[in-house]
């Protein structure tokens, strides 16, 4: 009896509240009618609660209950624009942007509102307006619209994604801190039959509707290997392509051209059929850019020579990708997704290059022009199953994934070198075929017992093969001919498979105020190559135990504390051979690999102090001793000696999320023994040789501080809104180290670099002005540094009949940007290039939408 006269005083004075708010709101009379039913049974939800909220700044302007049969009817005043909130007890919360063009009623007829225990449904009501970034303790998500960098690809979108930057060798860097996992739709980018920057040069901007960056990995037995390793100062980047969210398709053209004589089409459709759906996009890109290259190289008798180097480069690229999926929803709690993707690529490229020597009195210049001619196709198919059932008993689920992909590449290129002084053609053919099979599953199963305790058991077995042929043919310079011969020395047959499997299991009680978890796991690992060319061959194998033990603690509303220690044991061998002429080099080490963390967080503040012991295996491509001369000005072999890398970690951080706004505090250093980095020679003639080398140690201590904020306001005087994102960072870093691999110049290295970056828009009507920039600060590598970077832009679009057709005006690095790359300072050669892809150029680009698509019970057509 008292529960109910406290409930229905709460809902007199929550009334009250919402009313005497609505008399302070100011607008225009506006009405909203609607029934609210449960996204499951179908029943109407009596007394749930809606609230219309100010679109600007989330204030109430009115509420209400809904009757016995879930409906409602509000009368409130606003402005164009307000946010319909829908809440109640044991269900998912809604929220819809609602505008008002045509009049100043809106009747939403039945909206679902799904319960809290099924999280995967959504309210199907209007579009939800999502904000573009939102800022979480855990996660940051960046929401892309469609328009966003109109005619870029997925990197122009990472490169404007908040708390990412890029280290000297283009690596992906969170909050200034490196080794992070890269996944696209919840799956590890390998599977797309690409590395990660091959799959960010090719994919549209557009394809791109989100990018998360998680602390714990998307995929679950990434997830499982993490939890059993302790990984808790790692960040993940999960890539989400677009896809339709209501029954119907959708789809656009887009073509465009800029100043640099480029010329863009691209394509898109996606179709949702429930439960079958079909995505499909291609990119075509006829492109222009040249690079300049400057090198002095020093003889040991004090001479020195002088390489200018000029390369002009077209290239015609053709992507096109398929995704196919079904899902079989035998129940409520039991669903089968079936999903199928291919890939297929063409690509054309030219170069032309004109390499000038100086060489000393005594030796002759050099004068080289170069032409080469490439020419790439292949395809890569990947099919995937993902089995979900939930169990009537709370917490028990059985889960279980199953993908196969298969990549298959050729290629050809025919470089043409004449030298002019000496009149000697070098003609070389590459002829390649690359081949890759990947097999990958895993079954996790969860269940609780007890009062509160529970278990999870998973399994995973993960298997590849790989295949790289590349035949070259070379003439002989000294008969002058252009006949060619096959070169074995220069070719390479290489075959090479890899398999892993692994077992977990943990044991843990869920509790907010003392909980406590155990993990054990065993893992082996195998990897084998062969090159039937040079007789070489390598063995690696391993045998990983990680364990970990943790507990949480809450001393206090929003409080808690997070402890674990994870002992390891890591037993290695690794046999390798240069050719059947030498003896095999055998590798051994049995090691451990212990961790151990705390984390206190309080509110929107978060404190961690972590210690990590990581080993890096070198893998396939750096071991393997064939030579890769496809471009014969620039050499790269693998190293058949290099052996695994160990590294002592300490971080100190500090995080505050708090709605829109961000900031982090890092201290850390690393202890670093043999470290994989790369070393690049260069010989009289001007040839530069890269290959892998262990470095004996390396110190790298390191302060850092990242923030960032964004805003977003509705103006309804304009019809349109301002949306601004600022984000940026300081670090203060030490590099140390004496290995004679490194450059004299940088064993010991003291300085302070920075980023910014800003992406804003204001969209007024049909019209919206964007503008850009963002400013990288320099990073230091063994040989050399990157340095600075900065670019800008702005773009201006107008969108007509009722925004199916775009049309978008840009000039990119409006005020300037960068051209320095690399720079290197060795004892031998000093090396700086130009690269003028990045100058300042305007660009148009026309797109056409196509949609059709059924939702809230009307269709809606723009075909």
């Amino acid at each position: 009896m008292h529960k109910k006269l406290v409930y229905r005083f709460l809902q007199v004075i929550f009334l009250l509240l919402v009313t005497f708010s609505g008399l302070m709101a100011q607008g225009l009379k506006r009405e909203i009618s609607g029934e609210i039913i449960d996204s499951v049974t179908h029943q109407p939800l009596q007394a749930a609660s809606v609230t219309i909220l100010n679109a600007s700044d989330s204030t109430v302007i009115a509420g209400i209950y809904t009757d016995n049969n879930g409906k409602f009817h509000l009368s409130f005043s606003s402005s164009d624009s307000a946010i319909l909130s829908i809440s109640y007890l044991g269900y998912q919360p809604g929220f819809s942007l609602l505008r008002f063009k045509n009049g100043n009623n809106i009747h939403m007829k039945k909206i679902l509102l799904p319960p809290l225990k099924n999280t995967l449904q959504e309210v199907t009501v209007v579009a939800e307006k999502k904000p573009m970034y939102e800022f979480k303790k855990d996660t940051m998500v960046f929401n892309v619209p469609e328009d966003f960098m109109t005619g870029g690809t997925a990197m122009d979108v990472l490169q404007y994604t908040p708390e990412l930057t890029f280290d000297g060798n283009n690596n992906i860097l969170v909050k200034g801190q490196g080794n992070v996992g890269v996944y696209v739709d919840s799956r590890p980018i390998a599977l797309t039959g690409m590395d990660v920057q091959t799959y960010l040069q090719n994919t549209p901007s557009f394809m791109i509707e989100k990018i998360e960056i998680l602390k714990t990995p998307p995929d679950p037995e990434d997830a499982a290997e993490a939890l059993a390793e302790g990984i808790t100062d790692r960040y993940y980047l999960n890539i989400i392509t677009r896809k339709i969210r209501y029954k119907g398709y959708s789809a656009s053209l887009t073509g465009g051209t800029n100043s640099r004589n480029e010329l863009l089409g691209r394509a898109r459709f996606n179709l949702n059929l429930e439960p079958f759906q079909l995505n499909y996009f291609n990119n075509l890109r006829n492109s222009t850019d040249s690079n300049y290259l400057h090198r002095i190289s020093y003889f040991g008798n004090g001479d020195s020579s002088l390489l200018n180097q000029k390369n002009y480069n077209t290239a015609l690229n053709f992507n096109q990708y398929l995704n196919a999926s079904y899902e079989f929803k035998f129940s409520d709690k039991e669903r089968l997704r079936l999903n199928a993707k291919g890939g297929w690529n063409q690509s054309k490229s030219n170069s032309t290059g004109i390499s000038i020597i100086n060489n000393p009195k005594d030796i002759p210049d050099q004068n080289l022009e170069q032409y080469s001619e490439r020419h790439s196709n292949g395809y890569n198919i990947n099919s995937n199953a993902d089995y979900l059932k939930d169990y009537d008993k709370e917490g028990k689920e059985l889960h279980a994934t199953m993908q196969v992909s298969q990549g298959v590449n050729q290629n050809r290129a025919m470089s043409v070198g004449q030298y002019l002084i000496r009149s000697d053609t070098l003609n070389q053919l590459n002829e390649g075929l690359g081949s890759q099979l990947n097999f990958r599953s895993n079954v996790q199963f969860k269940n609780t017992f007890g009062n509160e305790k529970f278990y999870m058991l998973n399994g995973s077995m993960n298997f590849s093969q790989r295949h790289n042929l590349n035949d070259v043919s070379r003439s002989d310079t000294s008969t002058h001919s252009s006949e060619m011969y096959e070169n074995s020395a220069l070719s390479t047959n290489y075959f090479s498979t890899s398999s892993n499997y692994s077992v977990l299991g943990l044991i843990g009680k869920k509790d907010q105020k003392l909980g406590w978890s155990g993990v054990l796991s065993l893992a082996y690992y195998l990897q084998n190559g062969r090159d039937h060319y040079q007789l070489s061959s390598f063995n690696n194998g391993a045998i990983i135990s990680h364990n970990a033990i943790g507990m949480n603690y809450s001393p206090g509303k929003d409080q808690e504390i997070n402890l674990s220690f994870n002992p390891g044991l890591e037993s290695y061998t690794q046999k390798t051979s240069a050719n059947d002429s030498v003896p095999e080099l055998t590798y051994r080490y049995t090691n451990f690999i212990p961790g151990a963390h705390i984390k206190y967080s309080a509110g929107d503040h978060e404190i961690t102090l972590s210690y990590n012991r990581n080993i890096n295996r070198p893998n396939w491509d750096q071991i393997n001793p064939y030579i890769n001369n496809l471009d014969p000005l620039n050499i790269r072999e693998g190293n058949p000696e290099l052996r695994p890398s160990f590294t002592n970690a300490y971080n100190l951080r500090y995080e505050y999320n708090h709605k829109a706004v961000y900031a982090a505090v890092s201290l850390g250093k690393n202890i670093s023994k043999d470290v994989i980095s790369s070393y690049t020679t260069v010989d009289s003639n001007g040839v530069s040789n890269t290959t892998f080398v262990n470095l004996n140690s390396r110190i790298n201590e390191n302060a850092g501080l990242n923030a960032g904020f964004h805003y977003f306001k509705d103006i309804p005087s304009l019809k349109g809104n301002l949306n601004l994102n600022v984000d940026g960072g300081m670090e203060l870093y030490h590099l140390q180290s004496d290995d004679i691999h490194v450059s004299k110049d940088f064993q010991n290295v003291t300085g302070f670099s920075s980023n910014a970056k800003m992406w804003t828009s204001l969209r007024a009507g049909i019209l919206s002005l964007n503008i850009y920039g963002r400013y990288e600060g320099p990073r230091y590598f063994s040989q050399g540094k990157r340095p600075s970077r900065f670019s800008s832009g702005l773009r201006a679009r107008a969108d007509f009949m009722q925004r199916k057709l775009n049309v978008s005006l840009g000039i990119a690095n409006l005020f300037g940007a960068s051209v320095k790359d690399n720079f290197y300072k060795t004892a031998n050669y000093i090396q700086y290039s130009d690269n003028r892809k990045d100058v300042r150029y305007f660009s148009v680009y026309i797109t056409y939408n196509f949609r059709k698509y059924k939702k809230s019970g009307k269709d809606e057509s723009g075909s």
